[in-house]
């Protein structure tokens, strides 16, 4: 993700990221939401679903905080949002329906973020 989507500007009408934003630092999310907001056409969506700051189960506020809810912990880097973050971090796109709630696929409950952002122009 960090080394660009294979894709010519706006050409992607859906990206879906599920569960994988949350092992990058401010910079590379940065990219990684600048190079998203490249590849969508206009009103492209991105379907995102994130770490949240209250997921206990799977290591929210666990080891070092580095950055704004990004914690290191075994030397592994995993980044805890909550509503703040979330439309700090993807700013440049226009975020939609957010709703945080506890998922129950896992062994464990894990509360996550889900969202839509809209690329407009």
């Amino acid at each position: 993700m960090t080394e660009g989507f294979p894709f010519e500007a706006e050409a992607v009408d859906v990206i879906i990221a599920d569960l994988c934003l949350h092992y990058f630092d401010d910079d590379e999310m940065g990219d990684i939401v600048a190079e998203i907001g490249r590849v969508l056409t206009s009103g492209g969506r991105l379907i995102c679903r994130v770490n949240s700051d209250k997921d206990m189960n799977h290591g929210a506020g666990q080891g070092e905080e580095i950055q704004q809810g990004l914690f290191l912990k075994d030397g592994v880097k995993k980044r805890f949002f909550d509503e703040e973050l979330i439309r700090s971090s993807f700013e440049g796109l226009e975020i939609g329906e957010l709703r945080e709630y506890v998922c129950t696929k896992y062994p464990k409950e894990k509360v996550v973020w889900e969202f839509e952002c809209r690329k407009v122009k």
